[in-house]
């Protein structure tokens, strides 16, 4: 991929288009940044012509209105991208983390004696976020983003947050995935009510 088409697809995510000639775009002053950028992804990152478009695909919808081509280079926007691909680069990869999160929360509310799911999101859900227990898919199936969070944990969880339109959209297209999380997180609400059950 070269400057000129990186370029093009940065407006586009921006919703711009951009119809001038590949000759013109050389002499505008976005040129030498857009340059740079492509080596970077290349050279440094070692990313290939898919995988760039990825990148600068999922950024834009992390970033939404406030996505900003030149900060692609960024460690933001690189952590931003490698924690949404650490959770959906496989249905393997995302499917197994639904299942080590969903263990891991009945094993905390057993111990904790939660006989209820909300209570745990509403109590624990930031914490464990923040802490890697709660996977994203499970945040957002338990509804953590419906929870009334105070400013200090909108911004621990901002992440997540800004992922929620990514985690829907996987769930409408990943029919398995959907069922497993529904399927898991069925299986811990009963295994929870035996906690309150009298002996």
């Amino acid at each position: 991929m070269n400057s000129y088409h990186l370029f093009k697809l940065c407006m586009g995510c921006k919703g711009r288009s951009y119809n001038k000639s590949e000759e013109d775009y050389k002499e505008s002053p976005h040129f030498n940044f857009f340059n740079m950028l492509v080596k970077y992804f290349m050279k440094e990152l070692k990313f290939n012509d898919l995988q760039i478009k990825q990148y600068v695909s999922v950024c834009a919808k992390l970033y939404e209105g406030s996505f900003d081509p030149w900060k692609l280079n960024s460690r933001e926007y690189l952590e931003a991208f490698k924690a949404w691909y650490k959770i959906n680069s496989s249905a393997d990869t995302y499917l197994a983390s639904v299942r080590d999160s969903v263990k891991n929360i009945v094993k905390f509310c057993k111990h904790k004696k939660i006989n209820k799911l909300e209570d745990y999101i509403t109590n624990w859900g930031v914490t464990h976020y923040i802490s890697g227990v709660l996977n994203d898919n499970v945040a957002y199936a338990l509804k953590l983003q419906e929870v009334t969070l105070s400013k200090p944990e909108k911004f621990m969880v901002r992440k997540f947050l800004k992922n929620v339109p990514l985690i829907k959209e996987r769930l409408e297209r990943e029919g398995r995935l959907k069922t497993l999380l529904e399927s898991e997180i069925q299986q811990a609400k009963e295994m929870l009510i035996w906690i309150s059950a009298p002996v």
